[in-house]
């Protein structure tokens, strides 16, 4: 009887949906990183709200107290009202406002009676408890409109999407986004003849939300906040991993966008303006910033020239190198960073103290195929394989390519091939010209060389699959003679990385510097190294700098705090 009389006198069921919270994202110790935070749905059944004969709001609804509450506009309320008040759609709930607190609800739900037709559903929204930022590694949210329902609602698919959800767009929220996400409920309430909710209805079971399971990432807050910090101000990156396992311990590229002040997904709106600044903050450097890699690049040039044996030539460095003479008689010169030049010196010298015109001479009978081959042995050249999306490839200008892009035919048909006389090659020895690489790149290079050989996938989230190790099949004696020349780069007193060093003497630290021309503004910095520390844990880092300068300035005195921090913490 309880049961049919609550069915009666014009009585309703309503099956609303409830919204499943996502997976939390933690760093590396449990710290969460994105939470959520529970907020609400104000929606309306327009046939319950809608006088049939005025065809307007009905009096008894407090349409002046609803403003007031939650800021809105009486005319756009009725009118998306009215405007779904036909067929079947006039019973079922539409959407007039998302993300209200629980404040606001609970002034509505206090004077429910004034409000006949409205109903609450829960939505968990994204809230960014972190002190940092990572904002291109956690990414950010978007919601479900009909058109990216039908493409997400795949075979497949683990969970089914409806209007309204949200997805991840970009970064890991994107990437993880099957193990993130859960999967809706459904409560059914009970609405009355004057379409006023009466609560939830007991006599049938309801869905259960299952909520969406949580991820830890292999981020340390304390270097990523070290990171963030050292980038104020400035355009470029930072990068750590720890090359045993290929762990990212660190990821900052600026300038980056704040996701803090949203809640739930970011608007169109906001995404197009952050995609019109000048300043890229959308651009994630670390894997699709493309630059002039500049002299860390010389230690893949160093390890084709140990591999031909030819180490222990000594080249003349006077400041410059005649290159070629044109057709019309004139030199053309390739310039040291050093003007007064290095004298005679070898392939370990050359690499402490960053020769440019040793490496000109030393690589003038090395084919272009085997410097592009030897580049690509190290990943050059190719993606690298992160859990992000987006990452480039950057460019090893082999003949192919060079072909492709610089040769043509005259105004008389006839086909100029001399780009080869200008220096293509010297210029790919030093990572110039037309050679490109991302800092992910780089810091793969760093990895391994600090391995001797071996490299293991870079990853931002904690997962068993990534312990498979690939190879560089070099001999030995080659990793041993590029890590002591990464060792004099910096601590010799020559070494154009000493400012790079700390002051810990069980610490050991190892590293290369570059200075990236760059045809548009002040050249690029970099340092790329590694160190181990007392407890023999190793954290390898790239950093660049956007217009930053020589790599032994601005790159290596970042590169010195990251050490510093390293070593403090890993004594046992």
């Amino acid at each position: 009887y309880k049961k049919y009389q609550k069915l009666s006198g014009k009585n309703s069921i309503r099956s609303i949906e409830i919204k499943a919270p996502r997976g939390i994202i933690y760093d590396r110790n449990g710290v969460p990183l994105v939470d959520n935070l529970p907020t609400y749905s104000l929606k309306v059944v327009p046939v319950d709200i809608i006088d049939k004969k005025t065809k307007t709001i009905l009096k008894e609804f407090n349409m002046a107290l609803l403003s007031k509450i939650i800021g809105i506009d009486s005319l756009s309320f009725l009118e998306k009202v009215i405007k779904n008040n036909i067929g079947l759609n006039k019973f079922r709930p539409i959407t007039i406002q998302k993300y209200i607190d629980f404040e606001k609800k609970i002034a509505l739900e206090e004077r429910i009676e004034e409000f006949p037709g409205i109903i609450f559903s829960t939505i968990p929204a994204r809230k960014y408890v972190s002190r940092v930022s990572l904002s291109h590694v956690l990414g950010y949210l978007r919601i479900v409109d009909k058109d990216r329902q039908s493409s997400l609602n795949h075979k497949d698919s683990l969970y089914r999407y409806s209007i309204g959800d949200v997805y991840g767009f970009s970064g890991i929220e994107k990437v993880y986004e099957s193990n993130l996400r859960g999967k809706n409920g459904v409560e059914y309430r009970l609405v009355d003849n004057r379409g006023v909710d009466q609560g939830e209805f007991d006599q049938r079971d309801r869905i259960e939300v299952i909520n969406g399971p949580s991820i830890r990432t292999t981020i340390n807050l304390e270097l990523q906040s070290i990171a963030e910090k050292s980038l104020s101000g400035k355009s470029g990156s930072i990068i750590c991993m720890d090359p045993k396992n290929g762990e990212i311990l660190a990821f900052a590229s600026s300038p980056d966008y704040d996701l803090k002040p949203f809640i739930g997904p970011v608007d169109q709106n906001q995404w197009d303006n952050w995609n019109n600044d000048k300043k890229t903050p959308l651009l994630n450097r670390i894997i699709s910033g493309e630059y002039p890699p500049g002299s860390v690049f010389k230690l893949v040039t160093a390890a084709l020239l140990l591999k031909e044996k030819k180490e222990k030539i000594q080249y003349h460095c006077s400041g410059e190198h005649e290159l070629s003479v044109t057709e019309e008689g004139v030199s053309e010169f390739k310039k040291c960073w050093n003007p007064l030049g290095h004298g005679e010196i070898d392939l370990a010298e050359a690499l402490e103290v960053s020769c440019n015109v040793y490496f000109y001479k030393a690589i003038k009978d090395i084919t272009f195929e085997d410097l592009d081959l030897m580049s690509r042995e190290f990943n050059f050249g190719n993606k690298i394989g992160i859990d992000l999306i987006g990452e480039k490839k950057g460019i090893i200008p082999n003949p192919k390519y060079m072909r492709k892009k610089y040769e043509y035919r005259d105004i008389n048909g006839k086909r100029v091939v001399d780009w080869a006389r200008h220096g293509t090659k010297a210029n790919m020895g030093i990572g110039q010209g037309d050679v490109l690489a991302t800092p992910l790149q780089v810091v793969n290079l760093i990895n391994i060389i600090a391995n001797k050989g071996l490299s293991y996938k870079p990853h931002l989230v904690t997962n068993s699959n990534n312990n498979i190790a690939t190879k560089v099949d070099l001999d030995i004696s080659i990793w041993k003679f590029l890590n002591m020349a990464m060792w004099n780069a910096v601590n010799a007193k020559n070494g154009t990385g000493r400012n790079a060093r700390i002051d810990d003497s069980s610490a050991y630290i190892r590293g290369k510097t570059g200075t990236a021309q760059n045809p548009h503004g002040e050249d690029h910095s970099w340092f790329a190294g590694y160190i181990v520390a007392k407890n023999l844990n190793k954290l390898s880092i790239v950093v660049m700098i956007e217009n930053g300068g020589r790599g032994s300035g601005v790159s290596s005195e970042i590169a010195k705090n990251m050490f510093s921090y390293f070593s403090s913490t890993n004594k046992e």
